[in-house]
């Protein structure tokens, strides 16, 4: 929102903060927590894992409210509210009070639509006259104007019909429902959605306390006007006291449309809306797959550089369980368990990795893996013959020919009863003449397993 705080990130100097976690003083851009102002969900410190404040909203409108109560003044808005002050307090009794009454309130709800949706993208500034004078908006104006109409009359003839009895429950109501329900007409264009209670409280239930105070504010400045004047009710003139009323009522009225738009605004990314979209339309989510590894990998990245390894293995190791073939998700897991000693947990990770790779028959990713750690782990290899086998030939499939060849002639030492021992030989016999020109060699691993294994070389197998 205008006026949000300027900030840089701490990771990246050029860069302006978007986050801020107020007990860690972290300041955080978009770079460090990728495709998180497209979610509908709170964004949360990698420090304290509480949720962050979005830079971008400036502060809650319900913490800082004072900040909107000078709003109705802007020039275009007080113009307005001055006007229909005085026509009122000239307008006279009878009929003509009733026709005022009526153009009044389809002025107020046009107005009021201008300052919601302008209040809703995030604008401090008031409609300006081209844009309360556009007609293009009389589409979604209907659906607002029949909400508002609607809940605002219940209010009217509680007050009109039984002011001791319904009325206050009425009052209560709908100043629970209003806020709810100009955000669904704003979200869904339908006049429907404003009354389908079960969406009224799932969204009212997402925003929870701040929807509990944009309800009480709702509250207070429907009852306000008319309570400040009741005292003056005996020493003013009627037309002094009816134009005090429209001017306060109107003041509310505007601050109403501005508290609740300003909240839409506020909370969009967790009603999974987009303000700038027209009614109907939802927001272009990102897939699991795209942001959640981003962001482990990033929050993980931020807890290595502040000291939290513990946390950034399991910020890691928690995003692997979803996303274990995730490359960048295991080159970071692999090189904070080699930068911290953890031999005994790299060995485990890497023949879960091996294993999920022969799976997928994936050599690209098996030989980077294995080129990557091979200095680590020295002269250890995976348990598995099975895993053995694959990473030995793609080890020689991918360039690594000497490497896959120790891997290979391994097998018959380790492992002496894998079945598939004689294809293995026969692979690496292979590599030593083709590769190596080691053709001695090559044919003193044949004669060897012409002696020792039983069965004739395998034929063409899965590997190949």
């Amino acid at each position: 929102m205008d006026g949000g705080e300027s900030a840089h990130c701490r990771y990246h100097n050029e860069e302006s903060a978007r986050w801020h976690c107020p007990p860690c003083d972290l300041y955080l851009c978009q770079l460090c927590k990728p495709k998180a102002a497209q979610l509908p969900m709170d964004v949360t410190c990698p420090l304290c894992d509480e949720p962050m404040r979005d830079l971008a909203i400036g502060e809650l409108f319900w913490i800082t409210p004072h900040k909107h109560l000078s709003y109705p003044l802007a020039p275009n808005l007080l113009i307005f509210i001055a006007t229909l002050t005085l026509i009122g307090m000239l307008a006279p009794a009878g009929l003509m009070l009733l026709v005022f009454v009526v153009v009044a309130f389809l002025a107020c709800t046009w107005i009021g639509l201008h300052v919601f949706r302008t209040s809703s993208q995030g604008q401090t500034n008031a409609p300006a006259a081209s844009a309360l004078a556009n007609i293009k908006t009389l589409g979604s104006f209907k659906p607002f104007l029949g909400a508002t109409m609607i809940l605002l009359g219940l209010v009217a003839a509680g007050w009109w019909l039984v002011p001791f009895l319904f009325a206050p429950l009425l009052t209560l109501l709908v100043a629970a429902l209003l806020p709810a329900s100009l955000m669904m007409v704003a979200i869904t264009g339908s006049l429907k959605a404003a009354f389908d209670f079960e969406g009224l409280y799932q969204l009212a239930q997402r925003l929870g306390m701040a929807y509990i105070v944009l309800a009480a504010l709702v509250l207070f400045l429907i009852l306000t006007p008319a309570t400040v004047l009741v005292p003056l009710t005996a020493v003013t003139p009627e037309w002094l006291h009816r134009g005090l009323l429209i001017l306060l009522q109107t003041y509310a009225a505007i601050l109403i449309f501005r508290f609740t738009g300003v909240a839409l605004f506020q909370h969009q990314r967790i009603l999974g809306h987009d303000t700038n979209l027209a009614p109907g339309q939802s927001m272009d989510l990102p897939e699991p797959d795209d942001y959640e590894p981003e962001l482990a990998l990033s929050t993980a990245i931020i807890q290595s550089k502040e000291g939290l390894v513990k946390e950034a293995r399991w910020t890691l190791g928690q995003m692997l369980t979803r996303h274990p073939n995730h490359p960048e998700l295991n080159k970071q897991f692999e090189q904070l368990l080699i930068d911290e000693n953890e031999y005994k947990e790299l060995t485990s990770h890497i023949n879960r990795r091996l294993k999920k790779l022969a799976a997928d028959r994936d050599q690209e990713k098996t030989v980077e893996t294995w080129m990557r750690v091979k200095p680590t782990l020295g002269k250890w290899l995976p348990a598995s013959g099975s895993d053995r086998h694959w990473l030995g030939y793609a080890l020689a499939e991918e360039g690594q020919e000497r490497e896959g060849l120790r891997v290979l002639l391994s097998l018959p030492k380790d492992h002496p009863k894998y079945q598939r021992l004689s294809e293995a030989c026969t692979t690496a016999s292979n590599i030593m003449e083709k590769s190596l020109g080691d053709n001695a060699g090559a044919e003193k691993l044949r004669e060897v397993v012409r002696k020792k294994i039983r069965g004739r070389h395998s034929t063409p197998s899965d590997f190949i």
